[in-house]
């Protein structure tokens, strides 16, 4: 059975029939009905944020059962952006600091120290995202999730992002994750893809680590 866009199932995920958002060869986004309501937890409600289910495809897969297609519409395509990456800019190497870069030329000679690509390629053509620390119990509540804007209007580099997202982690430094540094695809905020700030391996486990 493959995967499909917008294709509806039956899983082992709930009782009631799901529907895939996005996917790649590590994770599975997915929307959730809600038989008592006739509603779906994100399609439902496109103008309030969400975090999307999530779960390795074989897990998804396992016993499922297609039932039918419907298709992302242009406005939730437009919300759910499943064209973006799910995951960005993971460094073993590197590490949050509890220091802030007021400028980005002074985090790239920091990066470039450690083996972070420095270049200015884009790797998420968004203009604008929100950035979600941690705290000591996971992540900050998205309300504390600000909202940053790339210097290129096409989007962000990897690097830009390491510089934003070390700035805004800086003030929660004391909270800390295991070795790495990574950012991971959250959902959206008011119809802006959010994303979480995290450690090489995502919060959710879903990313095998290696010996």
């Amino acid at each position: 059975m493959k995967l499909i866009s917008g294709g509806v199932y039956n899983t082992i995920l709930s009782e009631d029939p799901v529907r895939l958002l996005a996917f790649d060869d590590l994770e599975v986004f997915y929307d959730a009905y809600w038989s008592s309501l006739n509603k779906w937890t994100f399609a439902s409600s496109l103008k309030r944020s969400g975090v999307y289910y999530r779960t390795p495809p074989n897990i998804f897969l396992r016993n499922a059962t297609f039932l039918r297609q419907e298709p992302l519409t242009i406005e939730e395509i437009n919300t759910f952006r499943p064209d973006l990456p799910i995951r960005l800019c993971r460094n073993k190497q590197m590490s949050w600091t509890d220091k802030i870069f007021s400028k980005l030329d002074d985090f790239k000679a920091h990066a470039s120290q450690i083996g972070c690509d420095i270049s200015d390629t884009i790797i998420l053509p968004v203009p604008s995202i929100t950035l979600e620390p941690f705290g000591a119990k996971g992540r900050v509540t998205s309300l504390k999730s600000p909202l940053v804007t790339s210097v290129d209007k096409n989007g962000f580099s990897c690097v830009e992002l390491l510089w934003l997202a070390n700035n805004i982690q800086a003030e929660h430094s004391k909270h800390i994750v295991e070795k790495g540094v990574g950012i991971y695809r959250s959902g959206h905020n008011k119809k802006v893809p959010s994303y979480y700030i995290w450690g090489y391996y995502d919060m959710a486990g879903n990313i095998p680590k290696e010996e």
